[in-house]
């Protein structure tokens, strides 16, 4: 997920120009460089253009949804420049020097991978030891390059996060180049022995529509994309079309310039860095390897204005015409367009829109490679003269240091979580030490190293006496004893290390106090469980008294009205004789939720008589859509439905119309809106506003005001209930829904006079004072704590049902 280039590289050394995000690929010996060292004008710019934006995306800023599309900018520019350079290979020298890739590839991309390990893991030690079991795993991951696959095997989202995510979470889009580099030489070997050049560019193509095929196919609309979106097999596309790029048309072999001599000086298009193909050099076969322009390479440049006519006075109409057509500077306008269109699609863009998923990467990398094209063609201005100018050239040749070092560095520093900063001023801080961070990894560790430090100093070693070793490399042997005892303390601290006790609050994944419904897609997990995705909000549930759950849900054993539960002791001692079975009733308020709610499930029973709760830890919109589903299907939906679902990711239109067609006929639907430090928090609320606006019996119950001034109702996540906001969550559900729940609320909605702001929505301030027995739903006006174990007076229990207790609240 970034990259950067080395630019200015001297030629023949061992890397020279990089791609993203690992960095720049080899050498430029096999595409004998002139001007400024090799380099190809505007690729560091436009690895400028993708860092910043996946910097600013992972910011959490929220007007720049798409701002992880940098990272497929990224894996374009690698495929196009890492297949450049070994075809160049190959026509120079008959073969691709497999070994010799490899070691270049390890020397330019492990020095830093190995420091930022290093500094992350030493750093948890000392301040966030918390932190260091799941390191473990994410630091082994990252050493084999597969961190993309580890995080689909544990099922670790890439956009639906809650608390601190893993400071090594990125390292994912290093795993697919790293992946890439692997195969890719072996492959391209093959094919071009075995398919030649026109054989192997269909290939390819075909190899990129497949792995976009593949992405459409296991993609779900509007659920957590992430595992078509780590994956090698769907996300390879990007590399795939920048090979594609480069077997088509690279822009040495489109150069008008006559092809100097090996030695002659740079002319024409490579005085502006942009390397020409040098004359036909004699191979291992004893036949020259041929420079000229194959016949798929892109047109040469057109003449300058005025060329036409110089060659031929008296021109036509049409041949002036013909001249100002060729005098437009096509390539140019297409590169300016790509580049907007990367900006909109960076802005507009977002990780649950179906349109990337189902081909919009493959437009995306088509975007890219038309930029690329413009940014580096021989007659091209927009690379000379404007992407490849500073600071977007100092930021593109560190653009591999800035990704690896951004990300821990973002999640150490946490705008009023770890640093006592608004979002504005810790974004300087941020960028701040990033650069810094990055500067140093550049200067101090990847350029000395790319340029045959470690070679050098080994070979010192070895001309030196024994004896005289330890004096002479005294310095460098107390320097590597001082990162050697660190290394070990560091870690046996890592391999010590346990996980962290689950805060009580994160100790229930999931209830539902009706019991299961089939079809409802909820499993049963004990109350003890441990939550590995960090997103739960409840504590466990204590039984509810008979009186206050003798009408509240159906039957536990099956959900269905009219059903009566099974009799059931305590558990660990024998069953007693079985109690008198009577039908229960169906719930009055169905709440579906997800682990903010469930923080408030006690609170919830207590303020609202008659509600089925039904909450678990990371439900998507979708889920409670199929649940409501199943629930509709079974005949078991109440007349007031309460929905609490928005927090684990986007919410579509076509969501919202599938949620209102499943509950068509129901008197009130209760929105419950969001509050979350989240970039789709305002999105999610819009959408629900704007239902209440559309459906009339639809109501929007306004969490987020009446939250927002109140960070005590909240854990450090910023999400999660404390037992304070547990209260006010309760509170405010209760009184949005007192009118609906009130001797006089008709079954049509719209005899229901529920005052609201103008838009649907019930707030806080705004909710009316409950009448009747709901009255007694409503919290009184106490401290929390005071009156009831949850702070808010039980509803009283209705008249008398038959005295079956009913089991405690079943966890799911």
């Amino acid at each position: 997920m970034t990259g950067t280039g080395v630019a200015g590289t001297v030629p023949g050394s061992a890397d020279a120009h990089a791609s993203a995000p690992a960095a720049a690929p080899e050498d430029l010996r096999a595409v004998p460089a002139t001007g400024d060292h090799g380099r190809l004008p505007g690729l560091d710019g436009l690895r400028a253009v993708a860092v910043l934006a996946v910097m600013l995306y992972h910011a959490d800023l929220g007007w720049l949804p798409g701002g992880f599309l940098g990272v497929d900018v990224f894996f374009v520019i690698s495929g196009f420049l890492i297949t450049t350079l070994l075809l160049a290979e190959r026509e120079r020298l008959g073969h691709i020097r497999l070994r010799a890739f490899w070691l270049r590839r390890a020397r330019r991309l492990l020095p830093a991978l190995f420091l930022l390990l290093a500094a992350t893991l030493t750093f948890a030690v000392v301040l966030a030891p918390d932190e260091l079991s799941r390191l473990r795993g994410d630091t082994l991951a990252a050493l084999g390059y597969v961190t993309n696959w580890y995080l689909i095997l544990r099922q670790q989202s890439y956009f639906e996060t809650i608390g601190r995510p893993s400071p090594l979470l990125h390292l994912w889009s290093l795993a697919v180049e790293e992946q890439f580099y692997v195969l890719w030489p072996l492959a391209l070997a093959a094919g071009m022995a075995l398919l030649r050049r026109r054989g192997m560019l269909a290939a390819t193509l075909l190899g990129a529509a497949g792995s976009a095929t593949l992405m459409a196919l296991l993609y779900v609309p509007y659920a957590d994309p992430s595992r078509v979106y780590y994956g090698t097999d769907t996300h390879a596309v990007g590399l795939l079309v920048g090979a594609a790029l480069a077997l088509a048309w690279t822009p040495r072999r489109s150069a008008r310039p006559a092809l100097p001599a090996p030695d002659a000086p740079a002319v024409g298009a490579a005085a502006s860095g942009v390397p020409v193909a040098p004359a036909p050099a004699p191979v291992a076969s004893g036949r020259p390897v041929a420079a000229a322009s194959p016949a798929w390479s892109l047109p040469p440049w057109p003449e300058e204005p005025g060329a036409a006519s110089a060659a031929r006075p008296g021109p036509s109409l049409r041949a002036r015409l013909a001249a100002a057509v060729r005098a437009v500077p096509w390539i140019d306008l297409a590169g300016v367009a790509g580049l907007v269109l990367l900006v909109v699609a960076f802005v507009q863009l977002d990780e649950y829109e179906p349109f990337l998923y189902q081909g919009g990467f493959v437009l995306l990398a088509l975007v890219t490679a038309a930029v690329i094209v413009a940014a580096v063609h021989p007659r091209g201005r927009l690379g000379t003269h404007v992407l490849d100018r500073q600071p977007l050239r100092w930021i593109g040749e560190r653009s591999y240091g800035i990704y690896l070092w951004h990300w821990p560095i973002f999640t150490f520093t946490r705008p009023g979580i770890d640093v006592p900063l608004d979002a504005v001023p810790d974004l300087a801080l941020r960028f701040a030490l990033t650069l810094v961070a990055a500067e140093l990894s550049y200067r101090f560790v990847e350029t000395p190293v790319r340029q045959g430090a470690l070679g050098r100093a080994w070979a010192r070693w070895r001309a030196t006496p024994r004896r005289q070793r330890l004096v002479a490399f005294r310095l460098p042997i107390a320097s590597s004893a001082a990162v050697l005892a660190v290394a070990v303390v560091v870690g046996a601290r890592v391999v010590a290390a346990t996980p962290p006790p689950t805060p009580a609050y994160l100790s229930v994944t999931a209830v539902d106090t009706g019991g299961p419904v089939s079809g409802s897609g909820v499993s049963a997990v004990s109350a003890g469980s441990r939550i590995t995705s960090g997103n739960s909000g409840a504590t466990p549930e204590a039984p509810a008294s008979p009186a206050a759950d003798a009408g509240a849900t159906a039957g536990a054993s099956s959900g269905q009205p009219g059903e009566s539960p099974a009799a059931t002791g305590t558990p660990g001692t024998s069953a007693a004789t079985p109690a008198p079975v009577v039908a229960a009733r169906p719930p009055r308020v169905l709440a579906i939720g997800d682990s903010v709610m469930l923080g408030a499930v006690t609170q919830l029973r207590a303020a609202i008589h008659g509600i089925e709760v039904n909450a678990q830890v990371g439900r998507s919109f979708q889920t409670g859509i199929q649940i409501l589903e199943a629930r509709r299907k079974a005949g078991t939906l109440p007349p007031v439905v309460v929905v609490a679902l928005g927090d684990n990711g986007w919410i579509s239109g076509a969501q919202i119309s599938q949620l209102m067609g499943v509950l068509k006929g129901t008197s009130l639907v209760a929105l419950v809106n969001l509050k979350e430090p989240r970039d789709w928090e305002s999105h999610d609320n819009a959408m629900l506003a704007a239902a209440a606006k559309q459906y009339p019996n639809v109501i929007v119950v306004d969490w987020h005001d009446a939250s927002i001034d109140h960070p005590e109702y909240f854990w450090d996540d910023l999400i999660h209930l404390r037992p304070t906001g547990a209260v006010a969550y309760a509170r405010v559900l209760a009184s949005a829904l007192a009118p609906a729940l009130s001797p006089t609320a008709t079954a049509s909605p719209s005899s229901t006079a529920i005052p609201t702001d103008g838009s649907g929505t019930i707030s806080a301030g705004h909710a009316p004072a409950p009448s009747g027995p709901a009255a007694s739903a409503t919290p009184a006006a106490t401290s929390p704590g005071t009156g009831s174990p949850t702070g808010i007076t039980p509803a009283p229990s209705p008249a008398p049902v038959a005295a079956t207790p009913r089991p405690s609240a079943t966890v799911h």
